[in-house]
């Protein structure tokens, strides 16, 4: 993750309802996208908006009844990702099966809290709790459960960000090039 382009939101007071989630990916099942949306659906509006970033397809049927309570930018610049991430309060990303999410992994750079899968690749940098909430798969329940935590418990939301952020520092270009190194050097060696 480019921990520069994607700096550490200041928490300068507790958010307040409603929440702001944001989702940043393809609009598509592999994504866990309906889980999500289903998840939404039973949440007062009042409590949690949803922001969701990425390509989809404003007359796919399957969107229609999500498309007055959720807001959908479709695809963005990337620099437009790191001020939509800036603006938001929890990250969260129901995928069914990914190798590891940048989008997740910028989230996290950007100090956002976060609700992920056990498929999500991130999980296992993640300690429950700290960071944020690691979920099954295809669980609306699980998802809905999460969202309300942290519509309950909205003072969690700047020291889980901040972890967050610490578990992102990781994951930098700078770590992956030195581990990459190392790695070369034990085998030349």
């Amino acid at each position: 993750v480019d921990t520069a382009q994607f700096k550490c939101k200041n928490y300068d007071i507790v958010p307040k309802l409603p929440l702001r989630f944001i989702y940043v990916g393809g609009v598509k099942e592999l994504k866990g996208i309906a889980y999500l949306l289903d998840a939404f659906a039973q949440i007062p509006e009042e409590l949690a908006k949803l922001t969701v970033v990425g390509g989809y397809n404003p007359s796919d049927e399957d969107l229609q009844q999500y498309l007055s309570r959720v807001d959908f930018t479709g695809v963005v610049l990337h620099q437009r990702v790191s001020e939509l991430l800036e603006s938001s309060d929890v990250y969260i990303f129901p995928s069914l099966g990914e190798g590891l999410s940048l989008s997740t992994l910028e989230a996290a750079s950007c100090g956002l809290p976060l609700i992920v899968t056990a498929n999500s690749g991130v999980d296992d940098g993640m300690t429950e709790g700290k960071e944020g909430f690691v979920v099954p798969i295809q669980s609306v329940d699980a998802l809905k459960d999460k969202i309300m935590w942290f519509v309950n418990n909205p003072d969690q939301i700047a020291p889980m960000g901040y972890a967050a952020r610490e578990m992102a520092l990781n994951y930098t270009w700078e770590r992956y090039y030195d581990r990459m190194g190392e790695t070369i050097a034990k085998i030349v060696m």
